[in-house]
């Protein structure tokens, strides 16, 4: 659920995360997501970038939003 506009009416806003993969400062993949939680997107995006470059990421940095116990593993 997104914020609530100005007009305060409740209603349910289309939202997406996008999720941005990079190497050297250009960006090598990107996905959509229409889940609130970052949690549960990265390991779609990187089974992703698996599935365009035929090979695992060599590191992954990420911030505390995608720290759950599958994402650890």
């Amino acid at each position: 659920r997104m914020k609530d506009d100005y007009m305060q009416n409740g209603q349910l806003k289309p939202g997406y995360n996008l999720q941005a993969s990079t190497n050297n400062q250009f960006i090598t993949n990107y996905t959509l997501a229409q889940t609130t939680a970052d949690t549960t997107t990265l390991k779609n995006h990187l089974q992703d970038h698996v599935d365009s470059y035929d090979q695992t990421p060599q590191s992954l940095t990420a911030d505390a939003g995608y720290g759950s116990e599958e994402n650890y593993t």
